[in-house]
């Protein structure tokens, strides 16, 4: 049973991987969305200056409000591969969820200086994953929740009228909640593959939060009318928080040898505070904007996805009790290993190989010691083998009448995740992505500067290309008693793709209004 609680407690910062790129859909923000994520060296909105090059908030005077929401929804499969005399399994689909993230932005802009502020609130475009509990991918993620918002104070400077230059301090706030199954079936024939019998499943709840600082520094160029030059970088930085996990489950409750030397099932549960510590990528982005005619403009960026390290996981302070709990009686939680000697199931493992220890050489009381993880001196490693991508985005905007913009885009992005790792928490890919938005101003006027709206909508489609893993080629796999076969559990077949509305409303006051009211708008 000390090999059991190996077992679970290997098995629980796993889930943390999908704080990683593998999961994540670039890239957020409406108007630049529609433009296929070209909007480096343009970046005329509020949100997407906070998020591409905050040196596009120069082109905000007077005031600024806008809000929007992009509703997400991604549809997942996995069809898991078989082994040599192993089962063929159903497909593992990932249930359907439209989850809105918001994005809003106030901006202020004086005329002299040349000085803008701006604050604003963008969420990452991440899915919420819920799959069958009993299906063949359960042994990697069951639900999975990622919560995070990014808050930013951002200012640009326009020192002179060819050269604009922003940074943004960002408070980043994250939460990740999760749950899947670790099996424990101690009585698994050695000679053969793990069955993986429900019976024997143990149901393990992940839940870690953190609050981080980050920035973002850019600089946009405009040597002529038509020619726009944009970079903008931040750096990587690393996820430190603190969080929970929970065990709990019935295991064995149809095995005889449970059945005749216990008292039914073993109920197990056991909780713990840990810490997590995950390196997250920055951006390197390039952008080129030209304007042949004024109603027509080009874009083409080349965006570098950097990580630090390679998105390795550390989950520390680790020292989990097990306890034995039925939760059809009164009786306080025993610990693990004394219900164990006490059913006479230790006995029985001992005749199996299954190490329980010498319950005689244990002081009183500390028995318990034996049912708990603390891992390699605490902490737990996962290598997650991210590596740096690169992405090419092309977006062109017209603008048919002086109140309407029409975009479109293409992006090509690079997978940073390798067979290696690839999983259900983490499933990447080469992504592919064509948009296509509308902007309409209502309330422009030449004779005065009253408040201009801008409505703006967004239609985009990702999809990943298959990609099949091989049993050889994966590191994932069940973690079970020695001499019981570990299953590949990750080894299979993927499909991905993405759908993605977006809705932006932003009001324009003072100076901007009066300018945009113009029939011909150079910004």
């Amino acid at each position: 049973m000390r090999s059991f609680v190996l077992v679970l407690g290997l098995l629980l910062p796993c889930p943390s991987v999908a704080l990683a790129g593998g999961l994540f859909t670039p890239d957020t923000g409406t108007v630049g969305l529609s433009r296929g994520g070209a909007w480096t060296a343009r970046a005329s909105d509020v949100a997407g200056a906070l998020y591409y090059n905050p040196a596009g908030l120069w082109q905000v005077d007077g005031w600024t409000v806008s809000g929007g929401v992009n509703l997400y929804s991604a549809d997942r499969t996995f069809q898991r591969l078989g082994y040599a005399g192993g089962p063929t399994y159903d497909l593992t689909a990932k249930r359907s969820h439209v989850r809105p993230h918001p994005e809003v932005g106030i901006a202020w802009g004086l005329p002299k200086p040349d000085l803008t502020f701006a604050i604003g609130l963008t969420s990452p475009l991440a899915p919420i994953q819920s799959f069958s509990p009993t299906g063949p991918g359960r042994y990697r993620i069951i639900e999975q929740v990622l919560e995070q918002g990014n808050i930013y104070f951002g200012a640009a400077f326009r020192p002179i009228k060819y050269v604009s230059v922003g940074a943004t301090f960002q408070i980043v706030a994250m939460t990740l909640t999760e749950s899947f199954a670790a099996q424990a079936d101690v009585l698994a024939d050695s000679n053969a593959p793990n069955p993986e019998n429900r019976d024997w499943d143990v149901l393990a709840e992940f839940s870690a939060r953190a609050v981080a600082p980050q920035f973002n520094i850019g600089v946009m160029v405009m040597p002529t009318d038509w020619l726009r030059i944009g970079v903008s970088f931040d750096p990587p930085y690393r996820f430190a928080g603190t969080g929970t996990v929970d065990i709990s489950g019935a295991i064995g409750g149809e095995s005889g040898a449970v059945q005749v030397f216990g008292d039914g099932p073993i109920y197990v549960r056991g909780e713990d505070d840990i810490t997590l510590d995950v390196g997250l990528p920055g951006h390197l982005r390039f952008g080129l904007d030209v304007a042949p005619i004024p109603q027509l403009s080009f874009g083409l960026d080349a965006h570098f996805e950097l990580w630090n390290g390679t998105g390795d996981i550390t989950a520390g302070d680790i020292d989990m009790p097990l306890f034995y709990d039925n939760p059809d009686d009164d009786l306080a939680p025993e610990p693990l290993v004394d219900y164990l000697y006490r059913s006479g199931i230790c006995p029985l493992g001992s005749v199996l190989g299954i190490d329980c220890g010498d319950a005689s050489s244990l002081p009183a009381g500390a028995g318990s010691s034996l049912a708990s993880y603390t891992g390699n001196g605490g902490e737990v490693v996962v290598p997650a083998s991210y590596r740096n991508t690169w992405s090419i985005r092309t977006g062109v905007e017209a603008k048919p009448h002086p109140g309407v913009a029409l975009r479109f885009g293409y992006l090509f992005e690079s997978s940073a995740v390798g067979n290696e790792t690839l999983s259900l928490t983490s499933l990447g890919g080469d992504k592919h992505m064509l948009a296509g938005g509308l902007s309409m101003r209502i309330g422009a006027n030449e004779r005065d500067a009253r408040p201009v709206a801008e409505v703006s909508i967004t239609y985009a489609h990702v999809w990943y290309p298959t990609r099949t893993v091989t049993p050889t080629q994966t590191r994932g796999s069940t973690l079970v008693l020695p001499g019981v076969p570990a299953n590949p559990v990750d080894a299979g077949v993927y499909t991905a793709d993405v759908n993605q509305v977006g809705l932006n409303v932003a009001f324009h006051f003072g100076a901007l209004g009066q300018r945009l009211a113009e029939p011909v708008m150079r910004r």
